[in-house]
């Protein structure tokens, strides 16, 4: 997509990072316990940035995003699931009905 957070449009790195006024973004607790001035949490905010995302939550981001299911807490997805009636991950599959443990345990059915 893009090649730092700064650059997507929809990200709320240039609020929180630079300090550039967004009506939309929320002052969150966890961004508020990065430091006591604005300039601090800046400044950890940014520092945050500067590694390199571990493979497997880059790949859980794009998984979650390319397949439209939500990323956060169990607490987060199920506060999402009340409120929209919409699933928050995907429902798991049937099985491979080909296979004899399938056949096995549908065999009563």
């Amino acid at each position: 997509m893009v090649a730092h957070a700064s650059e997507y449009p929809w990200s709320s790195y240039q609020h929180n990072a630079v300090g550039r006024e967004i009506g939309l973004i929320t002052p969150h607790e966890l961004y508020d316990a990065l430091g006591k001035t604005r300039k601090a949490r800046q400044s950890r905010y940014r520092a945050m940035f500067k590694g390199r995302m571990a493979d497997a939550d880059l790949e859980d981001i794009r998984d979650a995003t390319n397949k439209s299911w939500l990323l956060g807490r169990e607490r987060f997805k199920r506060n999402f699931e009340l409120k929209t009636g919409r699933a928050a991950n995907p429902k798991k599959k049937g099985g491979d009905r080909r296979s004899r443990q399938w056949k096995d345990d549908n065999q009563r059915l």
